[in-house]
């Protein structure tokens, strides 16, 4: 509940910034040139991209919505560790995990996850990383396997 309400509140300070923003911004006669039939698609690969990156790094309101991107982060990851440690079990295991690989396996995520973080101190790399692995099985993989079943 508090990371979705915290989502909402950076919408809230993107949509801040781009009306007070706005006026600043140079205004050029082929500004809307990508929006082409492709254009969905593109924004589908756009959305991996960390948004805060395009603001100044003085800027007050921008940095506080970073900060509840963190604190967003933070809140959500202990359900995507639970999602990964379901995926193991019944892909190891076979959906039964004992009290020991339990401990085991989240010990392992969690291990794991620190690690990456720990050595790439580049955001933008994990990004593109994500986007490289989240976009092709929704572009490809997926519809296929649901053509398939269908």
């Amino acid at each position: 509940l508090i990371s979705t309400g915290l989502t909402t509140l950076i919408l809230g300070i993107v949509m801040a910034r781009a009306i007070s923003l706005g006026p600043h911004i140079p205004k050029t006669e082929d500004a809307w040139v990508f929006a082409k039939p492709n254009a969905i698609q593109a924004v589908g690969v756009m959305s991996f991209g960390d948004l805060f990156e395009n603001y100044c790094r003085n800027d007050d309101l921008v940095t506080f919505g970073r900060f509840c991107y963190g604190v967003t982060v933070i809140l959500t990851y202990p359900m995507e560790c639970f999602v990964t440690r379901e995926v193991i079990a019944n892909v190891f295991f076979g959906g039964n995990l004992s009290s020991v690989f339990h401990i085991v396996v989240t010990v392992m995520v969690i291990t794991v996850a620190t690690l990456v973080s720990l050595l790439i101190d580049c955001l933008g790399i994990v990004l593109e990383l994500n986007g490289v692995l989240c976009a092709t099985p929704l572009i490809f993989i997926i519809p296929s396997a649901c053509y398939l079943k269908l």
